[in-house]
């Protein structure tokens, strides 16, 4: 039987077709499209399909097949031979990779673009294409992880610098991974007490004081010595259309009617951000349009708004720069990590610590948007 195949061909006039045949051919191979023994349409079939000549696929077909990737057998067509997790498959790939890549590093290079700041900005789309491939998806609980001995569990608050951590401590040479799961502030420093993390991402603003993180850990780990190293000050506000056509300028403003908003999860610091700010204007939860879906990260806020799901959220301007959106700067706080005091000189906290303080690192950070990397590795001390 003749499978269907996954190919969607996109003209580009710097390339030949024959080319983008072959490119195609081998990403749905390497995908697991198609697989070893699957037999390919005939070439007038599939050019029909494509809007190209027979010319060009059977070129592409023969080119595929003297790389080893199809084969032709009497009576049955051409069929692939090798199989997704082929060397030479993987090779090829990678090298296309590198190739595409390259080019776009050197482009933005030669516009003036720094390599911490080319680093980011890779980062933030690549968070921002899993985000929007699958918004919903749900991290698997603790349980569900494989625990290897150099790893740091780290559970709590969403931030993007995290996503540029694992990068920096294979960068440094540094052996250290990290397991980390987006559950919320709240969340994470029960997690943490529990003996479910190692530490704890946070931003939770106390409203008796003033002050983040510190009062809030001193109550929830009494008479224990506790650090909190700090990762770097942000912006948060709101998240909104290109041009902000809501006019949306403040926390109160979210309560107009016909305004939807994308909440974070309950518990989260964004989350119960947004509740203390609309106690200060007076405003009840209950006076606004929520959807009903909540976000489990910046990118899951951004991404929904950005799709037209809600009209705004309160979010990260990283976030907001990522997908392209308007931002209303808000508040501007410090997320830390937390963890007991006894920990932080000792592996793997020394090697964390050393991948904060690393001065590509921190650049990569300023080039998300809306971060402050001045107090960044510094340890504060409660109880």
């Amino acid at each position: 039987m003749v499978l269907p195949m996954p190919l969607r061909l996109r003209l580009k006039p710097d390339r030949t077709l024959y080319t983008q045949v072959m490119d195609q051919v081998r990403a749905a191979v390497a995908a697991g499209g198609l697989k070893a023994g699957d037999r390919l349409p005939p070439v007038r079939r599939l050019a029909g399909t494509l809007g190209v000549t027979p010319n060009t696929v059977g070129r592409a077909y023969a080119a595929l097949g003297r790389e080893g990737l199809l084969a032709t057998r009497r009576r049955a067509g051409t069929i692939v031979a090798m199989p997704p997790g082929d060397p030479r498959l993987l090779a090829r790939r990678a090298g296309q990779v590198r190739g595409l890549l390259g080019r776009a590093a050197l482009e933005a290079l030669s516009l003036g673009a720094e390599p911490a700041e080319i680093e980011a900005a890779l980062s933030l789309q690549l968070g921002r294409w899993r985000t929007a491939g699958a918004p919903d998806a749900v991290a698997p609980p603790a349980a569900a992880r494989r625990r290897e001995p150099a790893t740091l569990r780290l559970v709590g608050s969403h931030d993007l610098t995290l996503d540029l951590l694992p990068a920096a401590l294979r960068q440094t040479g540094l052996r250290l991974s990290l397991d980390i799961r987006a559950v919320g502030s709240l969340p994470g420093l029960l997690a943490l007490r529990q003996g479910e993390a190692d530490i704890a991402g946070v931003h939770l603003l106390d409203p008796a004081t003033g002050e983040y993180n510190g009062p809030i850990v001193a109550r929830l780990f009494p008479g224990e010595r506790m650090a909190l190293v700090t990762v770097a000050h942000r912006e948060q506000g709101l998240l909104v259309a290109p041009g902000n056509p809501r006019g949306l300028r403040r926390l109160a403003d979210l309560a107009r009617s016909g305004v939807r908003l994308i909440r974070r999860t309950a518990g989260s610091g964004t989350h119960l951000l947004l509740e203390w700010g609309l106690r200060q204007d007076g405003i009840p939860m209950a006076r606004l349009r929520p959807v009903p879906r909540e976000a489990t990260t910046h990118l899951e806020v951004a991404a929904a708004v950005a799709r037209g799901e809600a009209d705004a959220g309160l979010g990260l301007r990283a976030a907001a720069e990522a997908f392209g959106l308007g931002f209303v700067p808000l508040f501007r706080e410090r997320y830390d990590l937390v963890c007991p005091l006894a920990r932080v000189s000792r592996p793997p906290l020394t090697i964390l610590r050393a991948a904060l303080r690393d001065r590509a690192f921190r650049q990569q950070v300023r080039h998300l948007g809306g971060y402050d990397t001045r107090e960044t590795g510094r340890v504060r001390e409660v109880n």
